[in-house]
C-alpha cells in the first residue's frame, strides 16, 4: 500500500510530531460526528472535514464500501483545500461520475415576480461540487478522471449552471475547454448566461464570446435580457444588446425587459433600452405601460424621467 506521503503533496504530509494517538482521536471525532449524523459515514464527514489522515487511515483500513467511497469525493470536492483527499479517492477507486443528493437546499429567485424556486441538488456529482467552491484544479483532475461536464441534477441543474451561479470563471473557462454547451438549458429552459446577467459583467462577456444565445428562452419567455433588466444591471444590457439581445422581446405573459426596468426603479437600464428603441408607450394586453408600473411601484425618479421622455 501507498504510504501518506506518497499521496499527498508537501502542504498536506503527515509530520512527525503527529503521534498515532492524533490519528486516533481524529478518527474518533469522525465517528462521533457521523453518530449525529446517521446519513453520513465517517469517510465522507472525515473528507468533509479536511481530515487528511483520517481519510488516509480508513482508506488502509479498508473501512468502506463503495458507494461510501463515492460520497465521500462529492462531499471533499467542496472544498479547494481537498486535493489531497480528492486524489486519495480516486486513486482508491472512487466513481467521478456517481451523483449524490446534496443536503443543501438553494432557492433562486426565476422569472417575473420573483417565483422562487427551491432546489434541493438531488443529484450532484463531485464536479457539481467542484464547480460550486470555484476549485480550478479540482475540476480539472475530476475531468482527467472522467468526470462529465454535461451532468445535469434532477432538475438539470448543470455544472456550467453551477460555475456561473457562482460567478466563478475560471471553472466555466476550463468546463467549456473542455466541451461543455455553453447553452445547455436547465429542465425549465434556464442558461448559464441568464445566471451570469445578475451582473456578472465579465462572465457574460466570457460566455458570449464562447457562442452564447442571447435571445434563448426559458418555458416563460423570459431572457438574460429580462433577467438583467429586473436585476438593475445596466452594463450587462448593453452587452446583451451589442450581441443581438432582442430589444422587445417578451414573456408568455406579455412583459417586455422595459416594464421590468420601470417596476423596479432601475433608470440606467432604462436609458439603455430606450436608446436601443424600445417605445417608451407600449403597452401590454392588459394596457398595462412603463409608465404605469413606475407609478403603481411609487417610483418617483422612473416617472420623471419617463415623462421627460414622451411617456404618457
Amino acid at each position: 500500500m501507498y504510504g501518506l506521503v506518497d499521496w499527498l503533496g508537501p502542504s498536506q504530509k503527515c509530520h512527525d510530531g503527529q503521534s498515532m494517538k492524533k490519528q486516533g482521536e481524529m478518527l474518533f471525532s469522525c465517528a462521533i460526528i457521523y453518530h449525529h449524523r446517521p446519513r453520513d459515514t465517517t469517510l465522507d464527514v472525515a473528507a468533509e472535514r479536511r481530515m487528511v489522515q483520517g481519510v488516509w487511515w480508513l482508506l488502509q483500513d479498508g473501512a468502506y464500501n463503495r458507494s461510501e467511497l463515492d460520497k465521500a469525493l462529492n462531499e471533499a470536492s467542496y472544498d479547494d483545500r481537498n486535493m489531497g483527499i480528492v486524489r486519495m479517492l480516486l486513486v482508491a477507486g472512487a466513481d467521478v461520475t456517481v451523483a449524490h443528493e446534496d443536503r443543501h437546499i438553494h432557492t433562486r429567485v426565476v422569472g417575473i415576480h420573483h417565483d422562487r424556486i427551491v432546489v434541493h441538488r438531488n443529484g450532484h456529482t463531485a464536479l457539481h461540487a467542484a464547480a460550486a467552491s470555484g476549485s480550478v484544479e479540482i475540476a480539472r483532475v475530476l475531468i482527467a478522471a472522467g468526470a462529465d461536464v454535461h451532468a445535469g441534477d434532477r432538475h438539470g441543474w448543470a455544472v456550467l449552471h453551477e460555475a456561473s451561479d457562482y460567478g466563478h470563471i475560471g471553472v466555466v473557462r476550463l468546463l467549456l475547454a473542455a466541451g461543455a454547451h455553453v447553452d445547455q438549458p436547465t429542465g425549465y429552459g434556464w442558461t448559464a448566461l441568464m445566471n451570469a446577467s445578475r451582473g456578472r459583467v465579465d462572465m457574460v462577456r466570457l460566455l458570449i464570446a464562447s457562442g452564447a444565445q442571447t435571445n434563448a428562452r426559458t418555458g416563460e419567455g423570459w431572457t438574460a435580457l429580462h433577467e438583467a433588466s429586473e436585476q438593475g444591471h445596466a452594463e450587462v444590457v448593453r452587452l446583451l444588446l451589442a450581441a443581438g439581445a432582442e430589444a422587445n422581446a417578451t414573456t408568455t405573459d406579455g412583459w417586455p425587459a422595459h416594464h421590468l426596468a420601470s417596476s423596479h426603479g432601475h433608470v440606467d437600464v432604462m436609458r439603455v433600452l430606450l436608446a436601443a428603441g424600445v417605445n417608451v408607450n407600449w403597452a401590454r394586453n392588459d394596457g398595462r405601460t412603463a409608465l404605469s408600473e413606475a407609478l403603481n411601484q411609487h417610483r418617483t425618479e422612473m416617472v420623471d424621467f419617463l415623462r421627460s421622455c414622451g411617456a404618457e
